[in-house]
């Protein structure tokens, strides 16, 4: 099992992260079965959310671009 928390959601979001390709992969990699359960919790998607949500490039005014 993988335990996501909030630093791989970030970092798979920001592709200038230091820790993108490798939070990316494993996100793929979870998404696609090939690897364990991934597994997080509310309070990491909700500390994810609003840390993303005071980004510019993230948000409602960006979706369906």
């Amino acid at each position: 099992m993988i335990f996501g928390d909030t630093a791989e959601w970030i970092g798979d979001a920001e592709r200038n992260d230091d820790f993108h390709d490798s939070s990316h992969q494993l996100i793929e990699s979870i998404r696609v079965e090939s690897s364990p359960v991934g597994l997080t919790t509310d309070f990491i998607i909700d500390e994810t959310v609003t840390i993303l949500g005071n980004r510019k490039w993230f948000g409602a005014s960006t979706a369906g671009g």
